[in-house]
């Protein structure tokens, strides 16, 4: 019997080195992860939001390109009274009006710089969604493969701890183990259990979030980068994120200038046509053109004018310092991510060279449990220091992986341009 469950124990053991691939890199980006992101970006709302967004502010950049134009209006109606059933007057009216800004300091001028400015910015944050859609994507199909391989790992170690208690109990019940020997297997057993159900909670969690953003399945099976690939650095003067803020602060400039032109003269011209037919009880046609220059002077409004000048130049500050803020902490962040990225480079290949030299070491271990040399427990720590080399895996190519997304959406390229 005990001979039995060794050998067992020992195959079970091997199919675990042998059997149980951890998911490597493939040699070049896999077409299946790039159409996983997008069919996230398909579904998102967020972008279609920008979008929208977009086409807003396309019409209001028009709407004030055209502030040089004049206004033109028609309106008709017709009135009619009776008096004693009879009609007193019934008369038809057309008018049209023309009018015209000719003066107001540059105030529509400036509105029409801050609606480009929106409309540039605008496009910029449709761009930079797009990215961070794919961002979250990747992570997401990042973090279900490390969860899948955890879970996979904690599943193995399961199977080991279970066939270890058997082995233990039989050796128990033959006298030559104690019964501490068995409480503590079982202990390890149920802390085993433990963290196989914590582990299949976090993949199911993760699951969770990937359906709420309307994705069902995922066709990325594998890990897509091998530690040799690198992701393109930025190669514009300004990082996207950079220059959507960069053209905020162009608009909340202009919105001020805009607003100073309240504190002067506005000069407007307006021409006027009325063309009036009475039926009865007489026909009679009227004519009439109306021309109006008129000059409006602000000479006090309490003060609300220099108020509104005073936020929305308290807005243009605020941009301007979010625009520097955001350039100097970003240029700061791509320093660090070129180094993040070499030293997850490094961890991943060592990791998988640990990986190696945790299974030929553990075969040495087998060996001499086969031999008699070693006790089960000697066996069961480099179970342990196997499956920990695994884990460590797992986990730089989680790192590695990351690093890479956020590399590229940071440098402003799309992940199948930035990592092909």
């Amino acid at each position: 019997m005990i001979r039995l469950n060794k050998f067992i124990l020992i195959m079970l053991t091997s199919t675990l080195v042998h059997a149980a691939p951890v998911a490597t890199a493939t040699a070049n980006p896999s077409v299946p992860f790039f159409g996983d992101v997008e069919n996230f970006k398909s579904k998102s709302l967020s972008l279609q939001t920008e979008k929208q967004n977009l086409e807003a502010t396309s019409d209001l950049y028009l709407s004030r390109k055209f502030f040089w134009t004049p206004k033109l209006s028609v309106s008709a109606n017709s009135t009619q009274t009776k008096l004693n059933s009879k009609t007193a007057y019934d008369a038809n009216y057309i008018e049209a009006d023309l009018s015209m800004n000719l003066f107001r300091a540059g105030g529509d001028w400036n509105s029409m710089q801050d609606a480009s400015a929106q409309k540039k910015a605008q496009e910029l944050q449709v761009f930079n969604e797009s990215l961070r859609v794919e961002a979250r994507a990747a992570d997401l199909i990042f973090k279900s493969l490390y969860l899948i391989e955890t879970e996979r790992i904690q599943d193995q170690l399961l199977k080991l701890k279970e066939e270890s208690l058997r082995i233990v109990n039989d050796r128990f019940h033959q006298g030559r183990l104690p019964l501490q020997e068995v409480a503590k297997s079982e202990v390890d057993l149920t802390q085993q259990k433990n963290k196989l159900r914590s582990a299949h909670l976090d993949f199911v969690e993760n699951k969770s979030l990937i359906s709420s953003l309307f994705v069902n399945e995922l066709q990325t099976k594998v890990w897509p980068f091998n530690e040799k690939v690198s992701p393109r650095l930025a190669t514009a003067p300004r990082l996207p994120l950079v220059e959507q803020k960069y053209w905020v602060s162009e608009s909340k400039q202009e919105i001020w200038k805009a607003t100073k032109a309240g504190h002067w003269p506005s000069l407007d011209f307006t021409i006027q046509y009325q063309d009036t037919k009475v039926k009865d009880p007489a026909t009679a046609t009227s004519q009439q053109y109306i021309g109006l220059l008129t000059l409006s002077l602000p000479i006090w409004n309490r003060y609300e004018t220099a108020a509104q000048v005073s936020s929305a130049y308290a807005q243009y500050v605020t941009s301007t310092n979010d625009f520097k803020d955001t350039e100097q902490s970003l240029k700061q962040k791509t320093q660090f991510l070129k180094e993040k990225i070499e030293i997850a480079r490094l961890n991943l290949s060592e990791a998988k060279k640990n990986v190696e030299a945790s299974r030929k070491l553990y075969q040495d271990i087998l060996r001499s449990f086969r031999l008699g040399r070693l006790s089960t427990n000697d066996l069961l720590l480099e179970q342990n220091r196997l499956l920990d080399s695994e884990n460590a895996l797992a986990l730089s190519q989680l790192t590695f992986h990351q690093g890479l997304i956020e590399t590229c959406v940071l440098a402003g390229f799309k992940t199948s341009e930035c990592l092909q």
